[in-house]
């Protein structure tokens, strides 16, 4: 299985869960300092069920959550080792966002990139993948409404995004034209496992 595939399994997998009726637990860290724009934070989503039901041939799993929710989902082609599951199995998806937001100072020279990497267990072990997304983007800062607290930023594609910006920052500190580098880690985990 290549890379594409085993993103499009995470992402479909986690979309799914997301969709059903199982809920997760989140949990978030903010390491922002006062009067300067941007920060760290990260985001951590865990969500566990029960397996309670398996159609093989349509390759579905009934999901209970520890809260009694039922869920159903369909299991891509692309996971392997279906077969491997068993009523009472544990599905645990694991979720971590992780953002670098900061302003970028005139003499660095930064580059935009997007890198992957991923895994899953070999024949006759549980289903399950690991996948990461390491993303790194530069917005230029096109306009600043004071009034309304409110920065727009516009990426290397034409697109535009308005943004909040804190009260404890000061806008005239900054200016049209000033870099922002915006780092996104992202990270699913997904396994399959006995009680």
């Amino acid at each position: 299985m290549n890379i594409s595939h085993l993103l499009a399994a995470t992402l479909t997998t986690s979309a799914l869960v997301s969709c059903t009726s199982i809920e997760g637990v989140t949990e978030t860290t903010a390491d922002v300092r006062e009067g300067v724009p941007g920060g760290h934070v990260v985001e951590t989503t865990t969500i566990q069920a029960t397996v309670t039901g398996i159609d093989a041939r349509k390759r579905e799993l009934t999901l209970v959550s520890p809260k009694g929710r039922k869920s159903t989902i369909k299991v891509g082609s692309e996971v392997s080792n279906f077969d491997q599951i068993q009523i009472g199995d544990q599905l645990k998806i694991t979720l971590t966002e992780e953002t670098v937001l900061r302003m970028i100072k005139p003499n660095e020279n930064l580059k935009e990139f997007s890198e992957f990497t991923g895994e899953i267990p070999g024949q006759g072990r549980k289903p399950g993948l690991k996948a990461s997304g390491d993303y790194q983007v530069i917005a230029t800062v096109s306009a600043i409404d004071t009034k309304r607290r409110k920065a727009t930023l516009e990426f290397s594609d034409g697109t535009t995004r308005k943004v909040k910006v804190r009260p404890d920052i000061d806008l005239t500190q900054h200016q049209v034209g000033d870099k922002v580098l915006i780092r996104l880690t992202e990270t699913v985990a997904v396994r399959i496992e006995k009680p």
